[in-house]
């Protein structure tokens, strides 16, 4: 049977019908205009404004008081000497930052192998503090951390090249656009003083709690004054929220300084000829994108 000659008539196959290229709709990928999430941004404005008059309604004076006639917490020479030290580590701090930088970007497989071990050992060195104290508790605790960051660092160790790779690309980045360098100083210096505003504002609504609390008492000595009082409910609210608009300010001011470097870099990524990019990034980041940025710093 197989000699037989084939008569059948072939089949036709149809064809895969035409497809028409997808084309997305352009009225559904136009970028939105205007500020996105404005009532956030201004709420972070409102928020702003109101420490800064709570800092100049009551906590100036707890400043500008050296022989301690406002406040019932702490003297103004006192309080002088805290906001002292605190700016001038706030400069040293900046200082060993830049260096950081300069370090992890010129040695970044170094640096980066020399963050995860030392992290390991620090852990091991807890757990062993914790072992020769006789606290069982601290050194199962610190052992455990140790393990984790043990089986961490042995688990990315492959990933190592790739995130120097990108090290490489972001410094490329920043060096061609050294005014990233001024974005980050200039809002670190801002962190600072709100920093500063906010520690003032929390003396003087504390010192206004203290003041208005019937069962306060103070023993005021020559550098130093000291109260005794009780806290009521509604000051537990006000901390709260005090210590929330500080969290949230802190936030912010550095989300628009991050926000402003990854827009730089990630226009030099696509665009190595860039110019400008930097404050085209900043722009965005303190109009149009602001509000959104508040809002991811508040949640």
């Amino acid at each position: 049977m197989f000699n037989q000659p084939y008569t059948s008539e072939a089949v036709p196959v149809q064809s895969a019908p035409e497809v028409n290229p997808i084309k997305p709709d352009q009225k559904n990928v136009e970028a939105k205009v205007g500020c996105q999430d404005w009532p956030f941004a201004l709420l972070f404005v409102l928020n702003v404004g109101v420490i800064i008059a709570l800092m100049v309604l009551w906590g100036v004076d707890t400043v500008t008081d050296p022989e301690n006639n406002s406040s019932e917490l702490m003297s103004g020479d006192d309080t002088k000497v805290v906001v002292g030290i605190a700016v001038g580590m706030a400069g040293v701090s900046m200082v060993l930052a830049l260096l950081m930088v300069k370090l992890i970007v010129a040695y970044a497989r170094v640096m980066i192998l020399f963050v995860l071990w030392f992290n390991v050992g620090i852990s091991f060195a807890f757990a062993a503090f914790g072992f020769i104290i006789g606290n069982i508790f601290i050194g199962i605790i610190g052992l455990l951390i140790a393990m984790l960051n043990l089986c961490y660092a042995r688990a990315v160790q492959h990933r190592i090249p790739f995130a120097v790779a990108n090290l490489r690309v972001a410094e490329g980045a920043i060096s061609k656009h050294g005014s990233t360098y001024i974005v980050s100083l200039v809002f670190t210096i801002v962190q600072i003083g709100w920093v500063v505003i906010w520690a003032m504002a929390l003396l003087g609504v504390a010192n206004e709690i203290a003041e208005n609390n019937p069962s306060s008492t103070s023993n005021n000595t020559n550098t130093s004054t000291r109260s005794t009082y009780k806290q009521s409910g509604g000051s537990y609210v006000a901390y709260f929220f005090l210590l929330l608009s500080f969290y949230w300010g802190l936030q912010v001011f550095k989300n628009v300084a991050h926000t402003t470097v990854a827009g730089t870099v990630a226009t030099f990524w696509y665009q190595s000829e860039s110019m400008g990019a930097t404050g085209a990034s900043l722009k965005r980041a303190t109009t149009t994108s602001f509000g959104s940025i508040c809002f991811g710093s508040l949640i």
